[in-house]
């Protein structure tokens, strides 16, 4: 596939400040309820930031061919379940595609920025983007356990919009845990507590890599002094 070599050679590395606005956009756009033209909206980001990471990130030819072929495959399925099945269901099956999107979308970032030798505007932009990232990630497969579950998914049988589905996760991630809103099964307890263990791994590895990243970058300068 010639194009994928193009793209990759012809792309200028480390974008992950648009990646950022984009999630950013995101998340706006999911406070604001979960009307059908917001939720496309929202999935309409997604992607952007998937193509804008995948191709900011350096990939092999490889790589970016699996990313784009798995988003595809899973956008396409989600697109067609939802158009056979009443909109609930429909909403479900958005969910599962989104969970994918932003799975590969971090896993394209997360791979990028772990290799930087310098610590840059970029680094700490695709560090946030990470970060988001999972909370989006988490925020769309409790929306599909919400959908796909036999009860309410929250405890108290509040209803599971996008906006809230957001605020439950970010605050889990965070592990802010206002405790305004819990899971009420146990998948959804399970999930949460997994998201919360690996927001703090994920710090804890990231300010490692970054600290690593500070101190080789000031021996360089150090060794090498300019002027």
């Amino acid at each position: 596939m010639p194009f994928l070599d193009r793209a990759v050679q012809r792309v200028p590395p480390d974008r992950f400040v648009g990646v950022l606005a984009l999630l950013l956009g995101a998340y706006l756009l999911n406070i604001f309820g979960e009307a059908a033209p917001l939720r496309l909206g929202v999935l309409v980001l997604y992607l952007g930031a998937l193509g804008l990471g995948l191709a900011t990130s350096r990939p092999t030819r490889r790589l970016l061919r699996a990313g784009l072929w798995v988003t595809a495959v899973a956008t396409a399925a989600a697109g067609t379940f939802a158009a056979s099945q009443p909109a609930g269901r429909g909403w479900g099956a958005l969910d599962a595609a989104t969970a994918v999107i932003l799975l590969v979308t971090l896993l394209a970032v997360v791979a990028r920025v772990l290799a930087h030798e310098r610590v840059t505007m970029q680094t700490i932009a695709g560090a946030v983007s990470a970060y988001l990232l999972i909370g989006m990630m988490f925020s769309a497969i409790y929306g599909l356990l919400a959908i796909i579950g036999p009860d309410e998914f929250f405890a108290g049988g509040e209803h599971a919009t996008p906006e809230l589905l957001q605020y439950f996760s970010l605050t889990t991630l965070t592990t802010l845990g206002y405790g305004d809103l819990t899971p009420g099964t146990a998948q959804g307890r399970g999930l949460a507590m997994l998201e919360a263990l690996g927001g703090q791994v994920f710090l804890a590895t990231l300010v490692a890599s970054l600290v690593g990243a500070l101190e080789r970058d000031r021996r360089r300068r150090k060794s090498h002094p300019q002027g």
